[in-house]
């Protein structure tokens, strides 16, 4: 489970555990901007996108496939404005 952290300025992953009953943190990573407003996977999940309001900017992340472990793709890009991140 990945979530993010406005103010902490990260995305944070989580094990889902009690069979789905509660979360463990595992991490965070820097979401490459200020304020992640939303977080959006690829449809092949094997990309994660942060769109991140106040510093108009999306931080772009790869997924292991095998951990969920975040590995940041490259630098943020700006844009004029974010929302949400919808790739398709």
């Amino acid at each position: 489970v990945y979530l993010s952290n406005r103010g902490h300025e990260s995305i944070a992953r989580f094990a889902v555990t009690g069979g789905g009953a509660g979360l463990r943190l595992l991490d965070t990573v820097p979401c490459g901007g200020s304020w992640p407003r939303h977080i959006s996977l690829s449809p092949a999940g094997n990309l994660l996108f942060s769109g991140n309001q106040y510093g108009k900017t999306i931080g772009t992340f790869t997924v292991d496939k095998e951990t969920g472990a975040l590995t940041r793709s490259g630098p943020p890009f700006a844009t004029v404005s974010v929302g949400c991140v919808l790739p398709t």
